[in-house]
């Protein structure tokens, strides 16, 4: 059992009775995260995984994410938010921080 985590804020949608989503200040929130879609480079049918893509991108795909309390596009995670924000890529986490 935990006490708290650092994850996604749909969480709370999965067990609401037991998770309770607490928002950061916008100013807190360096990046934008929401569910990345790619391509493996093993894939040994790369239409068939385009096509799943453009499935997940497309209006039913995002309307699937949207019933499950997802953000289906950069867009969402930033009206959420409050404000606009990079999206993806690395964070070094700040050296006060990080406890030794």
């Amino acid at each position: 059992m935990a006490d708290a985590v650092i994850g996604w804020r749909v969480f709370e949608h999965w067990d609401p009775a037991r998770i309770e989503t607490v928002r950061l200040p916008k100013e807190q929130i360096p990046r934008i995260g929401y569910i990345p879609i790619a391509i493996s480079k093993f894939t040994k049918d790369r239409a068939a995984a385009q096509a799943f893509i453009d499935f997940l991108t497309g209006p039913e795909g995002r309307a699937v994410y949207a019933r499950h309390h997802y953000f289906a596009t950069a867009e969402d995670a930033a009206r959420w938010i409050g404000a606009d924000k990079p999206v993806g890529g690395e964070y070094e986490v700040p050296k006060e921080w990080i406890r030794k």
